[in-house]
């Protein structure tokens, strides 16, 4: 899985960030029974309430409400999800997928044999919110 690492505040301010992509542990409260990774893309607070309940799903009385959030997530195995709620994962039927500002591009660069990094890449050249390096997690 691939991200860039601009983060947009307020519509204006560009920050860059570490990483949009996290890697999770099953655990009996997950939608998951086997390792899994999530590329976020929109609010960062509520990126970083979900990530802390995907990391700390046992001190969480729910998954906390995330207004502005999608995600997209890569099991293990292959299986590829997406969502706008964290908690309500819809499969994705297709080879690849992409979320954020900057998703038309990158399917687009996909589906003409891209790889996920140069599907980030072009969308780095089109997308003013999409930026500031890539960063690639795998299993």
């Amino acid at each position: 899985m691939v991200c860039d690492l601009q983060m947009t505040v307020s519509q204006a301010m560009k920050v860059k960030c570490r990483t949009k992509i996290y890697k999770f542990n099953p655990h009996e409260l997950h939608f998951s029974i086997e390792p899994f990774m999530v590329g976020f893309c929109g609010n960062a607070s509520e990126i970083v309430d979900v990530v802390d309940f995907y990391s700390r799903p046992e001190v969480y009385s729910g998954m906390p409400k995330v207004r502005n959030l999608s995600g997209l997530v890569l099991t293990e195995s292959g299986k590829i999800f997406t969502f706008d709620k964290p908690q309500a994962w819809l499969a994705v039927d297709a080879p690849f997928a992409a979320v954020g500002s900057g998703a038309l591009t990158a399917l687009g660069a996909l589906h003409t044999g891209a790889s996920p990094k140069e599907a980030v890449l072009a969308a780095m050249k089109v997308d003013p919110f999409t930026g500031m390096g890539t960063k690639t997690i795998k299993f």
